[in-house]
């Protein structure tokens, strides 16, 4: 029993390690981005059709995750951080694999404990569920689907295809490590695993395609993921995006620079597989810089590609299987030692004031649970600022499309007449809350000029009949809420544009609010 079992320990072992390095960052507030999948999977789950309800940026593959996540283990922001860790364990299983075909079972073992470390790490922003860490998986998988197709035949290019049409549905820049699959298919002439891959990955995207166009909602997909990306990728200058890319590299090389160090040893070595491997890397990395917007995590697209080059040059030095080990270890440590407190037990409130500073998360999640408890389940919650991470906590839904302010300030030539679409909706449905978010990292990304109009209807509308309830002073970076807030906002009351002393304020309609105490 125990010498069956016995091939399988590596890979426990690594699965034991990746998931214990979450086991610190599960707690953590949802940040905006998880926000904005969380509560379109919430309200996708509720029966609203995501972008008809929510407008959102990226492709539906994500708020599909997300919501498979919720129903199998709740919605909390430890549930989705675990059920993502979960799958990641299948990530790491794929590109395993993949560096065992290439290099055998040590590069296995290192390729798969490398990427444990990546897809977690603090640089990359691996405590977040992100696109990215779909991608990751969905492109490991069909990148070992396709290795496989070329021994067995169509069959497995088939479901590499669908494979690799999940990963655009997650992030369209997934199409680079795509093409990179389809391109081994043309190199080895394979015209019958070819097609059969262009088939698979065309399957997933036309089911899509037909279940927003049942639901009358094509048009607005196209708006979101189509229309306003190719604006938003425009606004992007040269200098724009190699400030970026510095930026945000330069913190991944302080921490990952032991593995940088491995993946040179093949090139260097022109050891078998090095080329395969940097050509993955490169197409990975392909992806990752389309656009020209870095954020840290965008790199973690490329994490499965620069692990296995790693992995490949540890296996390349003459080190025998214990200095092999222990160069791995090392190398991790290494890693680990640049942020050692975010590896370690702790409040999570805490945690993500060191990660992400002022960014009102916290006060963010505060603030929806407060409104959860004050508003009825039917009542509707605008917030004007990028916080949707606020809607998910509350449970209640948005009273316009916009579920974040960055469409509507970024400075894209459609932002105004986005505004006046928020406008509108908001006549239409006016909010029993409004949430006015002061940070300027949840309005604009820029120094973009931003028309005025919604936070004029804004105000406005707060002046018909809202009273504050909460407010989260900078000061204390806590929730104030009740009488407490009233007041404090009637002494010092400000508005955009003005010296700011909270990050955010919530106003409540005298009318529709549940009998619930404070």
């Amino acid at each position: 029993m125990l010498a069956r079992a016995r091939p399988l320990l590596p890979a426990l072992g690594v699965a034991a390690f990746s998931l214990l390095l979450r086991a610190p960052l599960a707690s953590i507030p949802l940040e905006r981005d998880e926000g904005e999948y969380a509560y379109i999977a919430q309200r996708w789950l509720a029966g609203e059709v995501p972008f008809a309800h929510s407008f959102d940026q990226k492709p539906p593959g994500a708020m599909a995750l997300y919501a498979l996540i919720f129903g199998a283990f709740g919605e909390t922001p430890a549930a989705l951080r675990w059920g993502a860790a979960l799958l990641s364990l299948i990530t790491l299983a794929c590109t395993g694999q993949v560096a065992k075909r290439l290099g055998g079972d040590r590069a296995a073992l290192a390729a798969s404990t490398f990427l444990a470390f990546l897809l977690a790490e603090r640089s990359l922003l691996g405590q977040s569920v992100n696109t990215e860490l779909f991608v990751a998986l969905f492109a490991s998988a069909g990148l070992l689907a396709t290795l496989i197709a070329l021994e067995r035949g169509a069959a497995w290019a088939l479901c590499a295809g669908l494979l690799l049409g999940a990963s655009v549905l997650c992030k369209p820049v997934a199409a680079t490590c795509a093409l990179f699959c389809l391109g081994l298919s043309l190199w080895r002439r394979r015209a019958d695993l070819l097609l059969a891959q262009l088939l698979g990955l065309m399957i997933p995207i036309a089911l899509t395609a037909l279940y927003f166009a049942h639901h009358g909602a094509l048009h607005d997909l196209l708006d979101a993921t189509v229309y306003y990306n190719l604006g938003y990728s425009r606004e992007v200058s040269p200098a724009y995006a190699l400030e970026r890319l510095r930026d945000t590299y330069l913190p991944i090389l302080a921490s990952t620079w032991p593995l940088h160090l491995l993946a040179l040893a093949p090139l260097v070595r022109k050891t078998p597989g090095a080329r395969f491997a940097s050509l993955f890397l490169a197409a990975s990395l392909l992806g990752v810089v389309t656009g020209g917007h870095f954020r840290e995590h965008y790199f973690l697209q490329a994490a499965p590609a620069f692990a296995l080059s790693a992995a490949l040059g540890l296996a390349a030095l003459p080190l025998r299987a214990v200095a092999s080990m222990g160069l791995a270890a090392a190398a991790i440590a290494l890693g680990l030692a640049v942020n050692p407190g975010y590896w370690l037990p702790g409040d999570p409130t805490g945690k993500a004031r060191a990660i992400y500073g002022a960014n009102p998360f916290p006060e963010s999640a505060a603030a929806g649970a407060l409104l959860s408890r004050l508003l009825a389940p039917d009542a509707r919650i605008f917030v004007l600022g990028s916080e949707p991470e606020l809607l998910f906590a509350a449970r209640r839904a948005s009273s316009t499309r916009y579920i974040f302010l960055y469409p509507l300030a970024n400075g894209t030539s459609d932002a105004s007449a986005r505004q006046q679409q928020a406008i509108a909706e908001l006549r239409a449905s006016p909010p029993q809350a409004v949430v006015t978010v002061f940070q300027s990292t949840s309005i604009h990304e820029g120094d973009e000029q931003i028309d005025p109009a919604l936070f004029e209807y804004t105000r406005q509308l707060l002046q018909s009949g809202y009273r504050v309830a909460a407010v989260a002073p900078f000061a204390t970076g806590e929730l104030l809420a009740g009488d407490e807030a009233a007041a404090l906002w009637r002494a010092h009351p400000f508005w955009y544009g003005e010296p700011a002393w909270a990050s955010l304020a919530v106003f409540v309609r005298e009318q529709r609010i549940s009998p619930n105490l404070f």
